[in-house]
């Protein structure tokens, strides 16, 4: 059995603890760091599955920790920063990032976030990405030009659509609230908005059932909990 690694490098002790002990009952291998040399000497010398990191570590620079795994690894981080402002969460996911928490935070949030990027980045995957375009047996999806064919026939979306079939490709399998969906495809997440994204999942199933049922139950509601985007979807006979 493959052991997943989790590597925290976090200078408050109490943050550290914290963390470990929600991931150890997750029965996840923790290693931890309290400086970004000895976070670096740690995953150089074991294999680590993933990094959980504070952004800015002691006297070293916003995300030096950071650049440092990238330059070797393509290993997924997480960071925790105190900072809120868009400019310094942009840069992080400029230089490859996988995610990006503020504190103070939930420990129960952030186990779900690594146990999702788990997911994500170590799954098996009945579906393959190309390039910039994504293959489903029912369906592909070309960022580049912004284009999903079904049948090798051009599905005609309106950019809003393409964005939300987009934000579903790109997380399937994975259940998605509509607050999420709301701050992920829109931009903003107020709550009493999330009508907003059942007419428009609505109107993208209606669409996508032109070309195919199976396309179109691909999405999938989940009772109070939101959406999902089946990769492997199965029409009832």
């Amino acid at each position: 059995m493959t052991l997943t690694t989790i590597l925290i490098v976090e200078p408050d002790k109490r943050i550290t603890a914290m963390l470990q002990e929600q991931l150890v009952k997750e029965e996840l291998t923790v290693m931890t760091a309290a400086s970004g040399r000895e976070g670096l000497f740690l995953f150089k010398k074991h294999s680590i599955q993933l990094v959980v990191a504070e952004a800015h570590i002691g006297e070293e620079a916003d995300f030096a920790f950071i650049q440092a795994v990238k330059a070797i690894s393509d290993v997924p981080i997480l960071v925790l920063s105190s900072l809120s402002h868009d400019a310094h969460r942009i840069h992080g996911f400029e230089i490859g990032v996988a995610d990006y928490v503020v504190k103070p935070f939930s420990p129960r949030e952030v186990v779900l976030r690594i146990q999702r990027l788990l997911t994500y980045f170590y799954q098996p995957s009945p579906f393959k990405k190309v390039g910039d375009v994504y293959v489903f047996s029912f369906l592909s999806l070309d960022l580049n030009n912004r284009q999903v064919s079904i049948d090798q026939k051009k599905v005609n979306l309106t950019p809003r659509e393409f964005q939300l079939l987009r934000y579903f490709v790109e997380h399937a399998d994975q259940v998605i609230s509509r607050q999420e969906l709301l701050q992920g495809v829109w931009g903003y997440a107020f709550l009493g908005e999330e009508r907003t994204v059942d007419v428009h999942i609505r109107k993208l199933r209606h669409k996508l059932n032109e070309y195919s049922s199976v396309a179109a139950v691909a999405i999938q509601t989940e009772w109070k909990r939101g959406y999902r985007f089946n990769s492997e979807p199965r029409v009832e006979p």
